[in-house]
């Protein structure tokens, strides 16, 4: 701790109430937790990053970074601030004088008035460059996010003289303590780089020093930030493990069953390697391949860990407890999951909880600091893609996601799964991956030309020829930013899968008689529908029809607890180790949950018309696994696919781009065989290029494109700035960062998705309820209703009155509703469940 000794008017100061913490202190502890974070804790990546931006050593860095974030609260030396405590808190400035019971704190922002105040302070010594200067106090006054208010001038009958002095002496004991090398700030390589991470920094370290008490052991205030660090699970662990033979990572492997794209990645220089693009049929081992490249990029570029960004809560879910077994196979720590419903599936209790002056702000730093959030900034984490897009929103906090990114190298899967908004929102993210050095890798089953080419050119790539149409690829953008295309030999997966158009698409009967006939001769046969409703009326109509072998519905309207054991009965019967558990005749009736979610294996497949990439990913669980034994009458893989009538796909598949559905069924029509992997690419080529078409109508070629830069441009209005490397942006949108963070589609103002939004209700007995508003922040009582809870459209439940109950605490994005012999009655409309059905909303008088 610093020695200078201070007058016993500033140690009067105080920062934080319950209990009651001297400012100097506050500052004090904050600017150590940001040092221990970057050099002994999991930011430990960002130390060397920050010091090339700013031109330092890692020294004079960590000496630069303990004084920003030490100064986070000199605005909290105001009387309008420290009014606003206890009488006591302050009883030393009430006897000078210096507070007065007029003084109102009102809409004053003291993290504005320390940028304020500090520009004032720094203009006798200063750093030498003052857009730099500017940079910092920016990083400071945004140190909380989303507030209205202003700084505000001291009155003059309330001494100003002697708050600035106080001021001044508390800026003087920073600096003695942490000497930062203002002179030595000449040059900034990159701004806004620079900029971000300040920030997250005193964002990160501002929170943890809120919520602990440094002052209870005889240590160090170092080793005791040290403690608090590791409970929080944010101490540095050892590395991701990296091994230059591929069957060393993932031992269940031998070198004779590696796939061709295992082994070019084997083969490949990886040594400059920092955004990686995977295109691969299904099956090839996509995930291993992608987990090698990281090991090596993790290493090369002194990260610590990885983030996995799934498509769906589903594929997260699966994915985490893949990387815990590897994790824990190499003794390299544990994963932690992250989305909306992660701790249901793990989450440790939390210790400590975080003092924040501004109620909401606390409610957000301890969000941030369970287990649940510390995905994004702890070593290994898994979760939906959702969470890295905020990272480049202009959500609350966001930028603690950037930060967190910073210690890995990201991982995004079925890249191509995604939509204009969607997909402009990941360009833009990773146009800040690029910026921040954060390396990618990219995997696809089905990636267009022309999104491919905007994903490289977002990370920076140097594009100067046609992209190779060579399948399956790897293509690698290196540390010059030079691209490097690699063509795979060969693929385990070589499928012709034939294709029987059926024109029957919406007709439930005819669809539920058709796949009645084709399994009544035994074998597994899936039935993919795109809407619950058809997929619901289907499987009625077969149950009716008295089907003789296992009959199975799986869709997402099923209670989370109901989810998971379908879901777990599916993988066993239908898994690649099903065994003896596969039955001899089966109809699995489902949705798109099959889709990407599940590694399921059928021997037929009827399922409904859809865009060629997710038809490619229905038709990769048809004869998936090799060593599945089937009946001699499926010999080949067959999929009949049900066509739209007259082509009316607003009627039937508004899920869906007019345009593109009619692209796929034309291609259909003019091939009765899908040859993978190929024709693949040809096949994607053909739906998705701009190219106008003899059989496309130009309206929906127009609406398609109007739609598309609709979608863009409402993503460009909720992302970051580019980053710019002369400037930081945040010296000009201070107010940028007021959107809405919340897992809740209903709640959030910023989404990541522009689909319908949703809503998640838990029909539980009412007597659950009373239990929950008792304890809303009781874990075990939250995690039994939420295992009761799904989510549904909000334009299906929109009849839920303003008065339908609200979970509080962990259940605070939930609406909580009664039920009463598996029925909840609201405004003529009655919500059913069933546990083979699944939810039904029905119109109801009573």
């Amino acid at each position: 701790m610093a020695s200078q000794k201070i007058s016993h008017i500033t140690e009067a100061l105080w920062a934080k109430s319950n209990p009651r913490k001297s400012l100097i202190t506050h500052m004090l502890e904050t600017g150590h937790t940001a040092q221990v974070l970057l050099e002994e804790g999991a930011l430990r990546p960002v130390l060397p990053l920050l010091a090339d931006w700013l031109s330092l050593t890692l020294e004079q860095t960590l000496s630069l970074v303990g004084y920003i974030a030490g100064l986070h609260d000199i605005g909290k030396a105001h009387p309008m601030f420290q009014v606003s405590g206890k009488e006591d808190f302050a009883q030393v400035l009430w006897e000078e004088g210096l507070l007065h019971k007029s003084v109102q704190k009102g809409e004053f922002r003291h993290e504005k008035y320390s940028a304020r105040i500090l520009k004032e302070i720094w203009k006798t010594d200063t750093p030498t460059n003052e857009e730099i200067s500017e940079m910092l106090r920016a990083a400071i006054a945004l140190h909380h996010q989303g507030k209205n208010g202003a700084s505000a001038e001291i009155p003059k009958n309330r001494k100003p003289t002697e708050w600035r002095k106080m001021q001044e002496e508390i800026e003087s004991v920073i600096r003695e303590e942490f000497k930062p090398p203002l002179e030595a700030l000449t040059r900034c390589v990159h701004y806004d780089a620079a900029a971000m991470t300040l920030m997250g920094v005193v964002i990160l370290a501002d929170w943890i020093a809120s919520g602990a008490d440094f002052s209870t052991n005889d240590i160090s205030l170092r080793d005791t930030v040290l403690e608090v660090i590791e409970d929080y699970g944010l101490r540095s662990q050892k590395s991701f493990p990296c091994y230059e033979n591929f069957c060393d990572l993932f031992t269940e492997f031998q070198p004779s069953h590696m796939r061709e794209l295992q082994k070019a990645c084997e083969e490949l220089d990886k040594n400059a390697a920092r955004l990686v693009v995977i295109e691969a049929p299904m099956g090839e081992g996509k995930t291993e391949a992608a987990l090698y490249l990281t090991s090596h990029m993790i290493k090369n570029t002194g990260k610590t860990g990885f983030y996995i960004a799934m498509p769906t809560a589903a594929t997260g879910n699966q994915m985490y407890f893949r990387m815990e077994k590897l994790l824990k196979e190499h003794g390299a720590g544990d994963a932690r999951l992250m989305h909306g419903m992660a701790w249901i599936v793990e989450e440790a209790q939390q210790k400590y909880q975080s003092n924040i002056d501004d109620s909401d702000d606390s409610d957000a730093a301890n969000d941030w600091l369970r287990p649940l959030r510390k995905a994004m900034l702890g070593q290994y984490g898994v979760g939906t893609v959702d969470q890295t897009m905020m990272a480049a929103m202009t959500v609350k906090y966001g930028v603690l996601r950037l930060l967190g990114l910073m210690g890995k190298t990201l991982i995004i899967d079925e890249v191509h799964a995604y939509d204009t908004y969607m997909n402009t929102i990941i360009e833009r993210l990773l146009e800040w991956c690029g910026a921040l050095k954060i390396p990618v890798v990219l995997l696809s089953a089905t990636l267009p030309a022309k999104k491919k080419e905007n994903l490289l050119k977002s990370y920076g790539a140097r594009i100067n020829a046609r992209l190779s149409s060579t399948y399956p690829l790897i293509t690698v953008v290196n540390e010059d930013k030079a691209l490097n295309e690699i063509s795979v030999a060969g693929v385990h997966m070589k499928r012709e899968f034939h294709i029987h158009p059926q024109n029957i698409l919406g007709d439930i009967q005819a669809t539920a008689n058709f796949a009645f006939n084709l399994a009544e001769k035994g074998g597994c046969v899936c039935v993919m529908l795109n809407t619950v409703k058809r997929a619901q009326e289907v499987y009625k109509a077969l149950r009716e029809m008295r089907f003789g072998g296992t009959l199975k519905l799986f869709h997402a309207r099923f209670l989370a607890e109901d989810r998971q054991r379908i879901e777990d009965e599916a993988v066993l019967m239908f898994g690649k180790n099903a065994g003896n558990s596969r039955p001899k005749s089966a109809i699995l009736v489902c949705t798109q949950v099959v889709e990407q979610s599940l590694d399921l294996d059928f021997d037929l497949m009827i399922t409904e018309l859809a865009p060629i990439d997710l038809l490619l990913q229905r038709l990769g669980r048809l004869c998936r696994h090799d060593g599945t034994k089937r009946p001699d009458w499926y010999s080949k893989p067959n999929a009949h696919v049900l066509l739209c009538p007259c082509e009316k796909y607003k009627t039937y598949l508004p899920m869906y781009e007019p345009l593109t559905l009619r692209r796929t069924q034309a291609l259909l029509e003019r091939s009765d065989v899908l040859s993978i992997p190929s024709t693949m690419r040809e096949m994607i080529e053909y739906v998705y290029s701009g190219e106008a078409r003899d059989e496309d109508l130009s309206v929906e070629a127009a609406r398609k494109a109007f739609k598309e830069a609709l979608e863009g441009g409402n993503a460009e209005a909720v992302t970051l700035p580019e980053p710019h490397a002369d400037y930081a942006f945040i010296t000009e949108c201070d107010d940028l960062f007021g959107d809405a963070d919340d897992e809740s589609a209903l709640f959030r103002a910023v989404k990541t998705r522009l689909s319908e939004p949703s809503l998640r209700v838990a029909l539980v007995p009412e007597e659950w309820i009373e239990q929950a508003k008792k304890a809303p922040h009781d874990r075990e009582t939250s995690k039994k209703i939420l295992q009761k809870s799904v989510s549904l459209r909000m334009d299906s439940v929109s009849f839920l009155t303003d008065d339908t109950e609200r979970g509080e605490g962990l259940l605070r994005d939930c609406r909580l509703l009664p039920m009463q012999d598996n029925s909840y009655y609201c405004e003529n409309r009655e919500i059913l469940y069933n546990e083979e059905l699944g939810v039904e909303v029905q119109s109801k008088a009573r």
